[in-house]
């Protein structure tokens, strides 16, 4: 006999042999054993697996035995495998349960067998819902991550996110959130791009702490870039309240960086919150332009009542005539052209007029002269006959100044305001 001939030979009786097996024959622990790491095994064990008339203690091996000889070539425990064929489902946790020491001890042997083993894990979770069989398995998943994670570096073939998901935010928050925080700048950005699927992930107050502490501490990438990128790690958690604290803090901090004081007011007006409102009403009091990015938040927030706080809101005492970082003389003018002439104003022009009606007679000359100002764009025939009404009223014994409304040092005065408001609004 040939050497090719007592290759098929062995092959045949091979074949026959678990023929028999898949046939009727009940097979044993030992008789599996023997099986191991042999062409068929993979078939053995999971129509084991799946046999009622099995034994326990040898459905049991042949589940060990699948997680010893796991191949990502295989579909043979993909989500559960044959563990899913298994119709009730105490036989089926109970049969995890009692194969997790023995999946352990594999685990433990080396490096390579850990990252299978846990992949095995993986997939064997998803074929039950028993509280003890999931801890069990969460266990060697929780002590992968732990003892063997590096951020940068994907092993095996489930994803990162996938296994925090699979976890849980209990035991993942705190890993995720010590790398962030304690891990170089590396590290910290392979976290957060592995962890991008985490389903808890943006919800997470501590993990948006660990990333402001790392701005203000400077651990950071070094290019202007790097930055930008972190920062973009904030928008799906902008609005959590500590993250919005941070960054109205930020945007007022003169510390801050024109570039990155821009982009953070941009996640802040992309990701308005109801918290925002006292927040946009303290920005009325500053003396830049942070003053009118509050007054047209409140506009944009709360409509028609938004426009009443934010008139209320203004300062009698006060510089309006700082725009864009320079003191000018019709500074406070050109503020008022650019909140008058919003979109949303004009959108909602018939419910704020009444707003500005209600304030052209205040004694804060700043509120007035906007109130007034805007109705050059917003009034109708009965706003005109109301200001025709004040206008009446000024003389040159109570006129006053506008301040810094004028194109020199010499500002317009509120006659002189009321005319020309006149004129636009019978005009338009």
């Amino acid at each position: 006999m040939t050497a090719g001939q007592r290759t098929h030979w062995k092959g045949l009786l091979l074949f026959l042999l678990l023929a028999g097996l898949l046939a009727g024959c009940k097979p044993t622990v030992a008789h599996l054993n023997r099986w191991e790491n042999r062409p068929g095994s993979e078939e053995l064990y999971s129509e084991t697996l799946v046999r009622e008339d099995v034994e326990h203690e040898v459905r049991v091996r042949a589940l060990e035995l699948l997680v010893v000889q796991w191949q990502y070539s295989s579909n043979m425990m993909r989500q559960g495998g044959p563990l899913n064929e298994i119709g009730d489902s105490a036989t089926r946790a109970r049969i995890i349960r009692d194969a997790m020491p023995a999946i352990r001890a594999h685990y433990d042997t080396s490096e390579v067998n850990q990252v299978r083993t846990r992949d095995a894990v993986f997939h064997i979770r998803q074929a039950t819902s028993d509280p003890e069989a999931l801890a069990a398995l969460d266990s060697l998943l929780v002590n992968w991550l732990e003892e063997n994670w590096a951020p940068c570096r994907q092993v095996g073939g489930v994803m990162t996110a996938s296994l925090f998901n699979a976890i849980g935010r209990q035991a993942g928050e705190p890993m995720i959130v010590r790398m962030v925080a304690g891990g170089t700048v590396e590290e910290m950005l392979c976290t957060m791009q592995a962890t991008e699927g985490v389903t808890w992930r943006n919800e997470s107050t501590a993990l948006a702490s660990a990333l402001t502490s790392r701005w203000d501490t400077g651990a950071l990438p070094e290019s202007d870039q790097g930055k930008v990128d972190f920062l973009g790690f904030l928008q799906p958690l902008a609005t959590l309240e500590n993250v919005r604290v941070w960054m109205f803090e930020k945007i007022q901090d003169p510390e801050t960086p024109a570039l990155y004081n821009n982009l953070l007011m941009t996640l802040i007006s992309d990701n308005r919150t109801e918290n925002d409102i006292p927040r946009y009403q303290a920005l009325l009091q500053r003396d830049d332009v942070l003053r009118w990015v509050g007054f047209e938040a409140l506009i944009n927030m709360r409509n028609a009542d938004g426009l009443e706080m934010a008139l209320s809101g203004l300062p009698a005492e006060g510089d309006y005539a700082l725009l864009q970082g320079r003191r000018l003389y019709d500074g406070f003018k050109r503020s008022a052209d650019m909140i008058c002439q919003t979109s949303r104003l004009a959108e909602i022009r018939d419910s704020v007029r009444p707003v500005l009606l209600a304030h052209i007679n205040d004694e804060n000359i700043h509120s007035r002269a906007i109130a007034i100002h805007c109705l050059a764009h917003h009034g109708d025939a009965a706003a005109v006959e109301q200001l025709r009404a004040l206008r009446r009223t000024i003389d040159r014994r109570n006129d006053i100044q506008v301040p810094f409304w004028g194109q020199d040092a010499n500002s317009i005065m509120l006659s002189q305001l009321l005319d020309e408001t006149i004129a636009a609004a019978a005009a338009n």
